[in-house]
């Protein structure tokens, strides 16, 4: 679209130019007076019309780097979201090998052990389990894949 402006712009340039020169041969016959002020009115039009496509072209540039910069802005946001996915997996598999190890020990004091000591190695099995089903959440939330996106209730 604006290819054909700058078309446009250049022809109405050439006719005014073509215009003038027919007015300079009349100002030496002494009638151009008239045919110069028709001129200078048909370049203060093409001046006109020129600065509107000059303004419509700054308009749509500054729409388009705004839009550029904005895509940019997402991309490097997208990509920390990534590497925060990729560091939480590592994380939680890092975790649940020394987890599991900690339960398995506590389970087997359960076992052995009674009275105040049976109770302390029991909270200690409930708090690596409720680890376990954390690590268990956070995983499924970083693994790649479709999200499962339903409707919760809270309680």
């Amino acid at each position: 679209m604006a290819a054909i402006a700058v078309v446009s712009l250049a022809a109405t340039v050439i006719s005014a130019q073509r215009s003038l020169s027919d007015a300079e041969g009349l100002v030496v016959r002494g009638e151009g007076l008239d045919v110069l002020r028709n001129g200078l009115g048909r370049t203060e039009m093409v001046a006109a019309v020129a600065a509107a496509i000059l303004v419509a072209f700054a308009l749509a540039w500054t729409r388009a780097v705004a839009r550029l910069s904005f895509t940019q802005v997402q991309g490097q946001r997208q990509s920390r979201l990534v590497a925060l996915g990729q560091a939480s997996s590592v994380i939680t598999h890092e975790l649940r090998n020394p987890l599991a190890a900690l339960k398995g020990h506590a389970q087997l004091l359960l076992e052995d052990l009674t009275g105040p000591s049976r109770e302390n190695a029991a909270r200690v099995v409930e708090g690596a389990e409720r680890l376990e089903r954390l690590t268990t959440v956070l995983l499924d939330f970083v693994r790649d894949g479709p999200l499962d996106v339903r409707a919760t209730t809270a309680g």
